[in-house]
């Protein structure tokens, strides 16, 4: 049961049961294996649901038999459609297939935008990743292509930039389409306080936010930054530099620690 700071039960959940916080206001509760929704302790969504999204603009997700719906804070469908394919609110805006044909649903349950490319991912930085024949692409929230169906594989948007493949070689593509780096890399690593580390002719190096290389390349790997400092590896050894590329912690130790 859900009690209150007067040990009063609020609500009897009854056999098997598990709570998790979405914030002050709402809580998730599994009863007896199906999912539901608490606010300020009164069932809003009964715990009927086999699969419970988080809240992402003001908007819950929930799964059962197959069908997603789509609930407001209130505990209101915001459409009576149901979808075999949807996915998550971000930027007001969520995937879902309708009749076998993928759209945007907007927060008021209306189906705002068609797409005749399957959606790979949710909006972020006000472009989505596209998939279809083996390539990746991005649109933005006017259904526009803004980056063509050429790339073998696309990350997701971290700090502003996706990782993109074209066979071997790697680059970094901002949301308008454009790539980051005026050359491609054997490999790079995801942006970490503004830097990501690369690698040029089998050593790394590392680039700033603009794609500007930041010193030589002459390390066995470099680690994401972390407040500040980043480790570093060659010759088995290992040392710390700092957003510069220059060496704060020498490369003289087996092993260093932050």
């Amino acid at each position: 049961a859900l009690i209150n700071q007067l040990d009063q039960e609020i609500i009897n959940t009854g056999g098997d049961y598990f709570s998790e916080q979405v914030n002050s206001l709402f809580v998730k509760i599994r009863k007896n294996n199906k999912w539901g929704i608490t606010k300020l302790n009164q069932w809003i969504i009964e715990p009927k649901y086999d699969y419970l999204g988080d809240l992402n603009d003001g908007i819950f997700m929930a799964q059962i038999d197959g069908k997603y719906y789509y609930f407001d804070t209130t505990g209101k469908k915001i459409t009576d459609k149901n979808f075999p394919l949807a996915g998550d609110f971000s930027e007001g805006l969520a995937f879902v297939s309708y009749n076998d044909t993928f759209y945007f649903l907007n927060t008021k349950g209306e189906l705002a935008l068609r797409s005749n490319i399957p959606i790979f991912s949710s909006f972020k930085y006000g472009v989505c990743i596209m998939y279809s024949a083996g390539k990746f692409g991005l649109i933005n929230k006017k259904g526009e292509l803004v980056a063509d169906m050429i790339y073998d594989n696309m990350s997701e948007f971290i700090e502003g930039r996706a990782i993109v493949e074209i066979g071997y070689l790697k680059n970094f593509i901002l949301p308008n389409g454009k790539l980051l780096c005026k050359s491609s890399y054997e490999a790079v690593t995801p942006f970490s306080e503004g830097i990501a580390s690369v690698l040029k002719n089998g050593s790394w190096g590392l680039i700033d936010s603009n794609g500007k290389e930041i010193g030589g390349f002459q390390y066995d790997y470099i680690e994401p930054f972390c407040n500040g400092f980043a480790r570093v590896y060659s010759a088995g050894l290992s040392g710390f530099i700092n957003k510069k590329g220059k060496l704060i912690v020498p490369l003289e130790y087996a092993t260093v620690k932050p």
